[in-house]
């Protein structure tokens, strides 16, 4: 593939990039996914005040374009390789945690559920034991499209100079 006007490898820095920009995917899942599985359950499983006052953040965070989102954040943060991780992830979780609260909600009705509270189970233990497990297709499915779009928000990002910084290479 060449080199670059500062001689440098283009197909190696390519390769390095695809470390990054993967990174990022699958840092910011993890991110994504702990906070949205999180309030998402809550919201669903104790519904009432508790889920309104979380759906209400989840719809104003909702409202924010997520890259005008992600690009205050960094900036907010700073330039620089963690910075966009942590900024990515903190702006992926709200459609995971609208997934979650609405898996919850259809799940925490069924027996099995009935009967863990029957047998006196505390509430977390049939958050995550019995309905996590429940709701786990999905919440891969809405995890892989994640994946997908906190690579193309890194990208841009870098492409606009708010991302990974140089001499570190990224897809962008």
């Amino acid at each position: 593939m060449g080199t670059d006007s500062y001689g440098r490898d283009i197909l190696s820095r390519l390769i390095v990039g695809t470390r990054v920009s993967l990174s990022v995917g699958l840092i910011t899942v993890i991110i994504s996914i702990s906070i949205g599985l999180i309030l998402g359950s809550l919201a669903g499983f104790y519904r009432g005040r508790t889920d309104d006052l979380i759906m209400w953040f989840i719809n104003v965070i909702w409202s924010i374009p997520t890259l005008l989102l992600v690009f205050a954040i960094t900036l907010a943060l700073g330039k620089g390789f963690w910075q966009v991780f942590i900024a990515v992830g903190l702006t992926m979780w709200v459609n995971v945690a609208r997934l979650v609260r609405g898996q919850v909600l259809a799940v925490r009705e069924l027996e099995y559920v009935e009967a863990a509270r029957a047998l006196g189970f505390r509430n977390i233990r049939i958050i995550a034991v019995h309905i996590w497990p429940n709701i786990v297709g999905p919440v891969l499915v809405i995890a892989a499209a994640n994946f997908a779009s906190a690579i193309v928000i890194e990208a841009g990002l870098s492409f606009l100079g708010v991302g990974v910084q140089p001499p570190m290479p990224s897809w962008g």
